[in-house]
């Protein structure tokens, strides 16, 4: 998600679990939280497991506004 003012990302939204694109759950992952990591070929962040339930209670308050 892009700022309308500055037009820095914010959030990435990440797709999470799953199988076979089935089951996924999709949460909006604040862009400063990432860091592309080359080995990997992709992001890693350091927020705990544990807090993507708060993550996923947070998009559904930005889906309502």
């Amino acid at each position: 998600m892009i700022e309308k003012i500055s037009g820095r990302v914010a959030y990435a939204v990440m797709s999470f679990g799953g199988f076979l694109g089935m089951g996924t759950e999709e949460h909006a992952v604040p862009w400063n939280k990432l860091t592309y990591d080359t080995s990997l070929g992709g992001y890693r962040t350091d927020i705990p497991e544990q807090q993507f339930s708060f993550l996923a209670r947070s998009d559904l308050r930005l889906e309502q506004s």
